[in-house]
């Protein structure tokens, strides 16, 4: 674990739209009393022995514990652990829309990382202190849908918070009026006619005959 004030520090947006880092100790006391006590206590024992530190938990580690503190501890240490989560959250969001920002603003004229963060970045109250804050299971954010589908044994964290704000449907939407389609390589080429995919591949007069016709049979059983 690189960074563990990331699981205590909430990424999100003002009104005005511009990003802020906000502290949340609860979430830290949290992470420490139920994720790295016993690291603490471990390396502390083996120091006392004159032998080296225990090694840090993984991220890994830590998202499984906190995962399952959020399902099975009481009511209070479940919202604290679900914080946790969506501080950690909020960093892969904004990870992944620097990333498209740096990739696509200057061929598609994109003049505002903010623009991209106001559609995926939501999290106001992760700590459900307001009575008009959802539920887990009904909060429409990209951040409750990556809660309410990670697992694990599948995907780490971070991958998976990127592949579902990629998916989302108001950024997906933004992106394809400003020319930007965010789909795979298969997918699009899947979406291709025979005629079309002829046509693309033989503009620039540089393709021969005989790799054209493996372009289109390999369409064909696509």
């Amino acid at each position: 674990m690189k960074a563990p004030e990331r699981y205590w520090r909430l990424l999100r947006l003002t009104m005005q739209g511009q990003r802020r880092v906000e502290e949340l100790p609860p979430c830290r006391h949290c992470l420490e009393a139920y994720c790295l006590e016993a690291y603490c206590l471990k390396t502390q024992r083996l120091e006392t022995q004159g032998l080296g530190a225990e090694a840090v938990p993984s991220d890994a580690v830590v998202q499984r514990q906190l995962q399952t503190l959020m399902q099975t501890a009481e009511e209070m240490v479940s919202v604290l652990a679900e914080g946790c989560l969506r501080c950690y959250i909020s960093y892969e969001i904004d990870r992944t829309c620097r990333d498209l920002f740096s990739r696509f603003s200057a061929a598609a004229g994109l003049t505002c990382l903010e623009d991209l963060l106001a559609l995926v970045l939501m999290d106001t109250d992760p700590l459900h202190q307001r009575p008009t804050t959802p539920s887990l299971v009904d909060d429409p954010t990209p951040s409750g849908k990556v809660l309410r589908t990670f697992d694990p044994d599948k995907a780490q964290l971070n991958t998976w918070t990127k592949r579902v704000v990629m998916s989302d449907g108001n950024l997906n939407h933004y992106l394809r009026e400003h020319g930007i389609y965010l789909d795979s390589d298969w997918n699009l080429l899947n979406s291709l006619s025979e005629t079309k995919l002829h046509q693309l591949l033989t503009d620039d007069g540089q393709m021969s005959a005989a790799s054209l016709q493996r372009a289109t049979a390999i369409l064909s059983v696509a």
